[in-house]
Formats: structure tokens, C-alpha cells, sequence
């Protein structure tokens, strides 16, 4: 079962899990420099590689910065995040979706996905 991804997409994406995702190193953190979308102070948007492409015509990711996960945000970064929600997600996309730890392929970096549906 490829869930929300195309079956060809997803064979890509565990190949690209085989080849990237190695112990001690987080893939958000790694990669994100050449594929950010907006900035904010605290938070940035990147470009999903691999988009839950079933039901998403546009995917990013939110990332912190900092490399933690969601209880680990500081006062100022909680702050950000809401007033992104409020302000610039609300506007751009129509699905906020944070994966269980149980599907989440980067489990120790805190990230939502935005989608803007077919």
C-alpha cells in the first residue's frame, strides 16, 4: 500500500529513505538550505520532494529552524507558529496536517504539512 502518495512516487521515496536518512543526521535540518520557500523568524517553508500526491496539488513542510520536536518549541517559536497559522497559512493553503509519530518519517524534527488540495 503506497497511502497518499502515487505508487511510482513512493517507491522514489523509500529509495531516497534508503540513500538519505542516516543515523545522527536529520534530513529537515540537512536538506532544507536550497529548497526554503519563506522565511520567518523562527520557522521556514520548504518544498515537500515527495508530495502526498494523491490528494495534494501543493505540499510544504513548516520546519523550526531549530532542530526540536513540538514539546521542545521555546515561548517565542509556540508564538510564531500560531501567529503564521493565523496570518499566512490560513490564507495559502487548506489542510494543516501533522502526521502521528507511529507514519512520521522524521520523527525527531517537528514539521507540519500544508496542502492545498486537488
Amino acid at each position: 500500500m503506497t497511502g497518499l502518495r502515487t505508487h511510482k512516487l513512493h517507491k522514489k521515496y523509500k529509495k531516497y529513505q534508503r540513500a538519505s536518512f542516516r543515523p545522527g543526521q536529520c534530513v529537515l535540518c540537512d536538506k532544507v538550505g536550497a529548497k526554503t520557500l519563506k522565511n520567518f523568524r523562527h520557522w521556514r517553508i520548504v518544498r515537500n520532494l515527495f508530495p502526498w500526491n494523491r490528494v495534494a496539488k501543493i505540499q510544504h513542510l513548516i520546519i523550526p529552524k531549530r532542530h526540536a520536536m513540538y514539546p521542545r518549541l521555546n515561548n517565542q517559536e509556540r508564538k510564531e507558529l500560531e501567529k503564521i497559522k493565523l496570518d499566512y497559512l490560513n490564507n495559502q493553503y487548506d489542510v494543516l496536517a501533522e502526521a502521528t509519530p507511529r507514519i512520521q518519517s522524521v520523527p525527531e524534527h517537528f514539521h507540519l504539512h500544508l496542502i492545498v488540495l486537488k
